[in-house]
């Protein structure tokens, strides 16, 4: 009843108190706009964050795909290296044979 008395008698208290309530409803509007940007912003920074999770596990399946194909150029390099030394030898023994006997 005070208030009620206090903003019959004095108008400025009334246009104060509404021009009070606006700036809060804009403040609150203002907010939520923000809110809704920021939601907006984790959702695509949640986007990014799995695609860079799901890069990094490809990455991981590149690597692991590459140390097995070098593991296997590996032994095939040593087996050919073994190849090699054998044909090497044979051919030794040939010229060897050859160079004395001819």
């Amino acid at each position: 009843q005070q208030s009620l008395a206090l903003a019959q008698a004095n108008p400025e208290y009334l246009s104060s108190r509404t021009h009070a309530v606006e700036s809060v409803q804009s403040t609150i509007v203002e907010l939520g706009s923000i809110f809704e940007q920021l939601s907006t912003l984790v959702a695509e920074q949640g986007e990014m964050a799995r695609r860079v999770d799901e890069n990094v596990d490809d990455a991981l399946a590149s690597t692991q795909a590459g140390y097995e194909q070098l593991q296997r150029y590996w032994r095939n390099l040593s087996s050919s290296r073994g190849l090699a030394v054998r044909v090497l030898a044979v051919l030794m023994f040939f010229i060897v044979i050859f160079g004395t006997f001819f």
